[in-house]
């Protein structure tokens, strides 16, 4: 199915549900979950938000066949040290899906700023 015309279409509407039950479990404490097709952002404190992207990440994979192979978690208003060095969520969430949580250092190259991609050279 990847690289067919409707993939996109397919995936986003195969994953929705998935979607908004992530976006749910993380609004509990006042986080969001949105998404541009599979790049998922969450906001959301570190307790509740790794357990609610391990289950996303189960269900979708379940649901919909969809096996995401690494998380990168990205902390600019926070400390992300202060994550690193006390990891029991992350830790946790890694073993309970047998997912990699990579912390990250900057935000993630597919980001959208005013609407244009800044993974896109040409955009910019």
């Amino acid at each position: 199915m990847q690289g067919a015309p409707d993939s996109p279409a397919v995936y986003c509407v195969a994953t929705q549900d998935e979607l908004v039950s992530l976006d749910n479990a993380v609004a509990t404490e006042g986080g969001t979950a949105r998404a541009y097709m599979d790049d998922v952002a969450v906001v959301a404190t570190p307790q509740t938000g790794f357990m609610a992207i391990t289950e996303y990440i189960r269900n979708i994979k379940t649901t919909a066949g969809v096996r995401i192979e690494m998380v990168e978690v990205y902390a600019p208003w926070l400390d992300a040290r202060t994550l690193e060095t006390s990891p029991q969520h992350r830790l946790e969430a890694e073993r309970a899906c047998d997912v990699e949580f990579k912390m990250g250092s900057r935000p993630a190259p597919s980001s959208l700023s005013a609407g244009t991609p800044n993974s896109c050279e040409e955009w910019r």
